[in-house]
């Protein structure tokens, strides 16, 4: 199997890249396969304290395994969303500034160029397992569907959905069943 952050071809069977140790497939993990998703995606070892890849702090407040997921659509590349203890958790989605590193960094994307610091927010509530997004005033907008979101305005996200921070980058949101 290609593993979609590193692109490394695998070996048939295995369940992490041989090359960068993320999941191949977050989908069919088991809760023996434990490990921790770091904020762009990028699998490590239970205890984890730096993402192994990309460097990031891995923070205690991420889940195992995080049920949601974001997929870019021409390369399937996955990006894990990081989820909180709490009721709601609130991820900021952008593009990184010397300044500013949002919960999940689009700037990695070729296409990112036209993509905000401080794009849009993904509101996960646990309890109910809905997804939420509301833009936060980007200069090339938050599209579901190919339909352009108000600012400041929730809007709820089903699986499947297509969500475009502008015109030109696409991920389709999935959600692990519980």
């Amino acid at each position: 199997m290609k593993c979609p952050i590193c692109s490394f071809q695998n070996r048939d069977g295995v369940k992490f890249c041989e090359r960068c140790l993320s999941a191949l497939d977050i989908f069919t993990l088991k809760p023996e396969d434990e490990g921790i998703y770091c904020p762009q995606g990028h699998w490590n070892p239970s205890g984890s304290k730096f993402c192994s890849i990309c460097g990031e702090p891995i923070m205690k407040e991420q889940i195992l395994l995080s049920p949601y997921a974001l997929v870019e659509k021409d390369s399937g590349e996955l990006i894990s969303l990081p989820v909180s203890d709490e009721k709601l958790t609130k991820i900021i989605v952008g593009r990184k500034s010397v300044d500013f590193t949002p919960d999940v960094d689009l700037s990695l994307f070729p296409s990112s160029a036209t993509v905000s610091r401080k794009h849009a927010v993904l509101i996960i509530d646990s309890e109910s397992r809905s997804v939420s997004i509301q833009d936060l005033g980007s200069t090339n907008g938050t599209y579901i569907n190919g339909e352009r979101l108000d600012p400041a305005k929730t809007y709820k996200l089903n699986p499947g959905d297509v969500v475009s921070f502008s015109k030109k980058l696409h991920l389709t949101l999935e959600v692990k069943e519980k």
